[in-house]
């Protein structure tokens, strides 16, 4: 999913945001406000009539329609992000327990001493997708890692997401928050040669399983959660030309997959069988690895 930037608005922008209305209504008023402006009263009314009723014969023929409503969709979709943008500013500096507020005094012009309050926030990035916010801070100078972490969870509660994953490190804080639904189109499954596999959905996307890159994977979960299921949607995206040999130890969960072609052994025999062929193997690539002098295999033919 592709994420966008949206900006962080130090200060209520009512003044923005009346400019981007003014933006958003502008293919809606264009017609009117034009003529009436550089026309007399009837001549106006009749350069009015003629635009709108363009833009409706526009609308109304299939050729054109989809012309007239990407027009009115790009403005209101622009509109619609400075909305959502000045909503998560207002929640961030809402939520903001470690800005630093500095108290001044200035002199006005009648000699009087006034204090004044100057908020310092940190410097924002903001980043959203179809499903996720996805925030970073740059920490004050005098912040701890402890200060915010104390405080993380308010952010998710203020803007009304969960919280995904946070990390904070060098200075800078990480949080990722999921607004809505992850977007899963369809089943993931295998579309190539390459070493990995598609293994579902995450918060940036659809997620793949790269062995070259992780070698080893654990699957665990509580009674009933699907890891056999999730095995067997993993295992059937492998092509049958490949090696793939199965331990089954529940005996029927993975037995139908010999009619791909896969070596699936369920007793005490073929457990002990696959072991010691993988054994040979791992002895015969660490020999094959020595003698060419490199320490990954996927760098060489074995």
């Amino acid at each position: 999913m592709k994420q966008k930037k949206i900006p962080f608005y130090r200060k209520d922008p009512l003044l923005r945001t009346v400019g981007w209305a003014g933006y958003g209504l502008a293919p809606w008023l264009a017609p009117a406000v034009v003529p009436a402006s550089m026309m007399d009263g009837t001549v106006a009314v009749a350069t009015s009539a003629v635009l709108y009723g363009t833009m409706a014969t526009a609308y109304a023929f299939p050729r054109t329609r989809n012309l007239v409503v990407e027009l009115y969709r790009d403005h209101w979709l622009r509109f619609k992000h400075h909305l959502g943008a000045r909503r998560v500013s207002k929640a961030i500096q809402e939520t903001l327990f470690n800005a630093v507020v500095e108290i001044v005094e200035i002199t006005d012009r009648k000699g009087r001493i006034r204090r004044k309050e100057i908020v310092h926030y940190p410097e924002v990035d903001i980043q959203v997708d179809e499903s996720n916010v996805y925030i970073r801070f740059w920490m004050l100078a005098g912040q701890t890692e402890k200060e915010w972490e104390r405080k993380i969870d308010a952010f998710s509660h203020a803007l009304g997401c969960d919280l995904v994953t946070s990390k904070i490190e060098r200075g800078m804080v990480q949080i990722t928050l999921q607004y809505g639904d992850l977007f899963a189109p369809a089943a993931t499954y295998k579309e190539n040669e390459e070493h990995k596999v598609s293994i579902g959905y995450g918060t940036g996307g659809r997620v793949e399983w790269n062995f070259d890159q992780f070698p080893h994977a654990l699957i665990v979960g509580p009674t009933g959660t699907g890891k056999s299921t999730f095995m067997r949607n993993l295992l059937i995206q492998l092509p049958k030309s490949w090696t793939v040999k199965i331990a089954d130890g529940k005996v029927v969960e993975f037995i139908h997959l010999r009619d791909y072609g896969f070596d699936v052994v369920d007793d005490v025999r073929g457990f002990v069988r696959l072991v010691e062929e993988a054994q040979r193997e791992v002895d015969r690539r660490f020999k094959v690895m020595k003698e060419a002098r490199k320490n990954h295999y996927y760098r060489i033919s074995l």
